[in-house]
């Protein structure tokens, strides 16, 4: 790459041969239109000198962490520690670029499908929302009632905390409980064992899954 010509291009011109560069990488659209950006952020808050300077100085790493946490100081009301290394990783990647054959040519993007206004398209459907009220409510509350499967799961999980293991003196219930509970609610506990131990050692609160 020919880093003198790069010097003499605008901001413009050098962002577009840059991004013919990020598009021939195997990189995702996200990462490309971040770096389209951030990598000349330097440029944008500071100047095309200091831009310049710091991605081709010899203590790259340095200068440029440096360069990178005066400027966001000075510039954004972000986490300037966290922000730092983003900005880094994209001026890390233009240095890249640099160091290629130069073969990347200004990115075009290709014109955007233009719908057939032929084509009928499909109407939004306006929803209607109810308005809040004790009716609306003891309407829900009915449905709730009417499913089968939920009404279901609270019978068995009545039965099973008042009838069939009532108390928290045995591990092997409060497994049985917990597990249950885990399972029907989709809590996504990955290891119940531990959590059913630790409320059998919970001496001071033994009626914690009682109810």
């Amino acid at each position: 790459m020919d880093i003198d010509k790069m010097k003499a291009l605008s901001y413009e011109e050098l962002r577009a041969i840059y991004k013919g560069f990020l598009h021939s990488q195997n990189i995702s659209k996200l990462t490309i239109n971040t770096a389209y950006t951030d990598t000349f952020y330097l440029w944008r808050k500071g100047s095309k000198d200091l831009f310049w300077g710091t991605v081709t100085t010899t203590d790259f790493e340095d200068s440029a962490k440096n360069e990178l946490i005066k400027a966001l100081t000075k510039n954004s009301t972000g986490n300037v520690k966290s922000l730092v290394n983003s900005y880094l990783s994209h001026l890390r990647r233009f240095r890249l670029f640099l160091a290629s054959d130069g073969n990347a040519q200004p990115f075009t993007p290709m014109q955007e499908k233009v719908d057939n206004p032929s084509k009928p398209r499909k109407k939004r459907l306006d929803v209607e929302v109810p308005t809040p009220s004790i009716e609306q409510v003891d309407f829900y509350l009915e449905k709730w009632d009417g499913l089968e499967n939920y009404h279901l799961q609270e019978d068995a999980l009545h039965k099973l905390f008042f009838e069939l293991c009532p108390k928290n003196t045995d591990v092997v219930d409060i497994l049985l409980k917990a597990s249950t509970l885990n399972d029907f609610y989709s809590t996504n506990i990955f290891s119940i064992y531990p959590v059913a131990k630790h409320i059998y050692n919970w001496k001071s609160n033994k009626g914690c899954l009682k109810g």
